[in-house]
């Protein structure tokens, strides 16, 4: 099987709206931007696969996949700024360019053996090679050159991940037990600052899991495993041990009725780049640090959902979930009188806990072409750390109308009220969408109509909070081309030639940590 996707997006119209605050007794900052950010964007994904069937017992299956990216901002703009008391209005250009190739040959082999043994491996390797930069120009009415803070990194590293697992069937359950590892290492030259830095991370994972049957309409997961972290910068070395455990209970109470339950405890670990100590400046108020001292935390996760089908068209979930995370990385502000700046930097919090109640009721084949969805889900968040305790409320609420009627395909995706959540001393707004489509089917052709944000006149929007009591801001960009978007598509299927069977894969390890820091995102 051979694919390729490539993808170009170019807007020239995204505003940008931004109010700050940094706020200590040495120093009060105030600022109001306002931008136009405009971007463009190229990925190219790319696979070869080849899967090789011996016979019904043995397959092995080789993918060699490539992502190719290519993003650029440009952007002009204006601030009126305020320094303890000093104020000025500046012009700003900034230019913010973002590529990476990141090449991974992946190979998987599955073997069925004799008393109903299965034995599985998977190899990866992945190679990364990528540059950012990130140039902001402050420039004053007149147009001459007061400051400049630019940012260069080249980052080249690769990651190496394999995995072994066996499964043994009985009669109504299946025994799983496995071994996973993974290195990675990432180097980055800070060009600009004449700094490098090189990581390692490493991460064994041995598990187990049981699978059972109760009864007739009842199943049992239960898995547990010992994961084994270890981080090197090559002048500090931490060594993490954590448990990795999950339940899960699906039963069929009857015949219009059905529950599940899930609970997942999960260690995670800090990304190379939250551990880096090479500090960068934004601009002459803010810098960026990671934080060597950060600790893995670990996230209980848990969901309970019901299932209600009626022998008609009438249907309903409900599902109520509860996360906990004790001890999470999060990012904070910090002002520090030495450099005079604020510090941007990770930190182990308290705790983040979020609750929430969905419901979706709905009708299917209504009038036998007609199918209606009312989702709603009330939620509460709240995080906890030093100096700061903040908790959030909301409804999140939408409609689905889709009508199917011989060859056509006709429906709308409505938003009626917002999505906003917290996390740490942030709070982020999902704008209300809208989506209005109609699809027709002659033979292989599909062409589709689809009208995007017809509400949104303005585009759809992207905004941010700061809750912090030293850096409170509100932040809103609107991608303005989106607004009121007509979408024209076309698809045609081309059958032809002889079927292939292609092999699934139960095993899929991969991916990459960078270990960048990113000013100015």
């Amino acid at each position: 099987m051979i694919q390729y996707n490539v993808s170009h997006r170019n807007y020239d119209d995204v505003p940008y709206e931004l109010t700050d605050k940094y706020i200590n007794e040495n120093r009060m900052v105030k600022r109001q931007q306002t931008m136009n950010f405009p971007f463009y964007y190229t990925t190219h994904n790319i696979m070869a696969e080849y899967t090789y069937q011996a016979n019904d017992s043995t397959f092995l299956i080789v993918s060699l996949r490539d992502n190719i990216n290519n993003n650029n901002w440009t952007g002009d703009g204006m601030m009126m700024e305020s320094d303890n008391g000093i104020i000025d209005t500046i012009t700003m250009n900034r230019i913010r360019r973002d590529k990476a190739n990141m090449p991974v040959l992946d190979l998987y082999f599955s073997r069925r053996m004799r008393n109903f043994q299965k034995i599985e491996l998977n190899v990866v390797g992945q190679y990364s090679n990528s540059f950012y930069e990130n140039k902001l120009i402050y420039n004053n009415i007149s147009d001459s050159l007061l400051e400049e803070y630019p940012t260069y990194i080249e980052n080249h590293g690769y990651s190496v991940s394999g995995e072994a697992m066996y499964t043994k069937s009985f009669d109504n359950s299946e025994l799983y037990l496995g071994l996973q590892y993974q290195h990675n290492f990432a180097h980055n030259d800070y060009v600009v600052y004449e700094e490098t830095s090189s990581m390692n991370k490493d991460n064994v994972y041995a598990y187990s899991q049981y699978v059972t049957m109760l009864g007739k309409r009842a199943s049992l997961v239960l898995g547990t495993g010992m994961k084994i972290f270890v981080v090197n910068d090559g002048m500090n070395k931490q060594n993490y041990i954590k448990n990795l455990s999950t339940v899960k209970l699906n039963w069929i109470i009857n015949r219009k009725l059905s529950m599940s339950a899930v609970a997942n405890l999960t260690p995670n670990l800090p990304s190379l780049g939250a551990l880096s100590t090479i500090m960068q400046r934004t601009d002459d108020v803010e810098a960026n640090v990671g934080n060597p001292d950060l600790k893995p935390y670990y996230s209980l996760l848990s969901k309970l959902v019901l299932v209600y089908n009626s022998q008609k068209s009438l249907y309903a979930i409900a599902t109520a979930g509860y996360s906990y995370l004790f001890n999470p990385i999060i990012f904070t502000y910090h002002y520090d009188p030495g450099l005079n700046l604020f510090i941007n930097s990770p930190h182990n919090s308290d705790y983040f806990n979020s609750m929430y109640f969905n419901a979706e009721l709905g009708m299917r084949k209504l009038f036998k072409f007609l199918y209606i969805s009312l989702n709603g889900t009330l939620s509460r968040d709240e995080s906890k750390g030093i100096d700061f305790h903040h908790e959030h409320v909301n409804f999140y609420s939408s409609v689905d109308v889709q009508a199917v009627w011989n060859k056509f395909n006709i429906g709308c995706e409505f938003d009626i009220t917002p999505k906003i959540s917290l996390y740490g001393e942030n709070l982020s707004y999902k704008d209300m969408s809208q989506d209005i489509y109609a699809q027709y089917k002659l033979k292989n052709l599909y062409i589709t109509l689809t009208w995007h944000c017809p509400f949104n006149k303005e585009g759809y929007k992207y905004e941010s909070e700061g809750l912090s009591a030293v850096h409170p801001y509100r932040h809103v960009n609107w991608t303005a081309n989106n607004g009121n978007m007509l979408v024209l598509g076309l698809s045609w299927n081309i059958n032809y030639g002889k079927s292939f069977s292609k092999g699934r894969k139960s095993l899929n390890n991969g991916g990459y940590d960078d270990g960048m820091i990113k000013p100015g995102e």
